[in-house]
Formats: structure tokens, C-alpha cells, sequence
């Protein structure tokens, strides 16, 4: 048996085709029926196994019945949103959705090496002792001292400055790394340095200088090896840009798993332990099929 399932949102359109006996056909369909459901905090877990196989009366009328329409893209009110938040939203709508619904992951090792390179950076610049929990943060921080300490005699250094623009009814709360000669300055612990900035980086970088004021951003990559600097101009018009990611957030995001498009976002997502659908394509709703 061979069935196709449509699926459509704002802004997405796709099928997935389903071949085999015919009820382990009408098992996958419901299995994958069931995870589109919108979902809340209080249901953000994988779906109950089926228990039983429906026959093939009960398949041929599922496969039918086709969605006509996409259920509702669901609506949020935030008062407060941060860059953070919005490129969530730009790698996956699905954990966007379960982070406004209060589900708070614990970090990931990679999330815990970068915040203990953020901290030991903070430390140096206010002049205050910090040993490193990973040994590769202590060889990373060896490339950029030079540059912190130049940084540290600027007259206008901020260290991990806090600023809110308000744009669409929203308050956009930024966090930037250090101010310094009129420069955001972002530092990006990585493995491999880049040859030029990442795009939410850069965005990112672009963003915050335009909401401090600052003359211009500096993204600085370090890698174990080396370190890598990349300049960004202030975003113009970020008043304007925040207003519209504002105003399409509040018009209901569809509450999709965007990030399955993505080669890596899955894997490297901190929200995947909470996800039914990346628990679903791990091996709990897949099976071989013998031909």
C-alpha cells in the first residue's frame, strides 16, 4: 500500500509518503497525525505508542481524508523578547513555541564550555582572577589576552551591558559581550574558525550595535589554533525590523518543527530532550520496511 500525507502551514508545504503493508501504514500515519497536534508546556512529550493496528477499512478512510486546511498558527503575546528568543525562532518554530511555554532545558556540554569562556573573558576585563573549567578555554583565552587587555584601558568599557528597545509593543532586551572604543565586541568559542561570519552572528552583532549606539560590532571567533575577527556595520532601520518580527510573531507563529531542515539543527538543539518530533525521527516512530 502506497499513501501520501499533505501538510501545510504559513509559509510551508510538504508530504510524506508512506509504502508497505497496509496497517503498518495506517500506524505511521497516525503516529505522525497525532505529533501535529499543537502542543503546550504540559504537553511537550512524545505521544503514547499505538496499541492497536487499525484495519484497512480504517486506513483506506484516513488516507482519504487529507487535511484541507493547516490547524490555526498559534498566538503569543510577549512583552519581552530578546535576540536569543528571535534566532530560536529563525532555527526552529517548534522549540521557539516550547521555550515561550516555560520549558527550560538543562544546557549542553557545548552550551557549558561557552558560558565558561564568557565568564573567564568577564573576569580578565574587570581585572579579577578566573580559572577555567575547560582545559581548551584556557588555550582559547591565550589567543585574545593581547585583545582583552586593550580593551580593559578603554575609557568607555561596558562589560556585558544590558540594553531594551521598544519596537512593536515589545520590549527587545539585548546583551552584548563588551562595549569598547565605541565597539560591541561578541566572542564565539568555536572548533573550526569560520572565513567569514555566521549569519545569525552577524545579525546578531549588527543588531546590538545599532540598538547601544555603538560606532560598529566586531565578531571574534577562537578556535583552539587561532583567532579570527570579522567586522559588522550597525543595522539600519533595526527599529523597524524589530517592529515586524514583533508584529508577525504576535499574528501566530505555526508550530512546526522548522528545524528538521536543517543538517545539524536537531542534533544541536537544547530543546531536542523535549521534542516529540525529534523523538520520533530517532527511532521511535521508524521502522524498516522489507521489500
Amino acid at each position: 500500500m502506497r499513501a501520501k500525507l499533505s501538510i501545510e502551514a504559513p509559509g510551508v508545504r510538504g508530504a510524506l509518503i508512506f509504502e508497505g503493508e497496509t496497517p503498518e501504514v495506517g500506524k505511521q500515519l497516525r503516529q505522525v497525525v497525532e505529533l501535529l497536534v499543537p502542543v503546550g508546556a504540559e504537553t511537550a512529550q512524545p505521544p503514547a505508542p499505538v496499541q492497536a493496528e487499525p484495519d484497512a477499512k480504517k486506513v483506506e478512510d484516513a488516507v482519504a481524508a487529507e487535511p484541507k486546511e493547516a490547524p490555526p498558527a498559534a498566538k503569543v503575546e510577549p512583552a519581552h523578547l530578546s535576540f536569543s528568543t528571535l534566532a530560536l525562532l529563525f532555527r526552529c518554530a517548534h522549540a521557539f513555541h516550547l521555550k515561550l511555554a516555560g520549558i527550560k532545558p538543562p544546557p549542553s556540554e557545548d552550551q557549558k564550555i561557552g558560558t565558561d569562556f564568557h565568564v573567564g573573558i568577564a573576569a580578565f576585563l574587570r581585572g579579577e582572577e578566573y580559572a577555567f573549567e575547560y582545559p581548551q578555554n584556557e588555550v582559547r583565552f591565550g589567543h585574545i589576552k593581547e585583545l582583552l587587555f586593550t580593551l580593559r584601558q578603554a575609557p568607555d568599557l561596558a562589560i556585558e551591558p544590558r540594553e531594551v528597545l521598544e519596537a512593536g509593543g515589545v520590549e527587545w532586551v539585548g546583551y552584548a559581550d563588551a562595549i569598547a572604543n565605541g565597539t560591541i565586541y561578541e566572542f564565539k568559542a568555536t572548533k573550526r574558525l569560520p572565513t567569514a561570519p555566521m549569519d545569525a552572528h552577524a545579525l546578531q552583532a549588527s543588531v546590538y550595535a545599532a540598538m547601544f549606539g555603538a560606532e560598529k560590532a566586531k565578531i571574534v571567533y577562537v578556535s583552539e589554533k587561532e583567532a579570527r575577527e570579522f567586522e559588522v556595520a550597525p543595522l539600519a532601520g533595526v527599529r523597524e525590523f524589530l517592529a515586524d518580527m514583533a508584529g508577525q510573531i504576535k499574528a501566530g507563529i505555526a508550530n512546526i518543527p522548522t528545524g528538521l531542515t536543517h543538517p545539524w539543527g536537531c542534533a544541536r538543539c537544547e530543546y531536542r530532550t523535549h521534542c516529540r518530533f525529534y523523538d520520533f525521527v530517532r527511532g521511535n516512530g521508524v521502522a524498516e520496511i522489507p521489500f
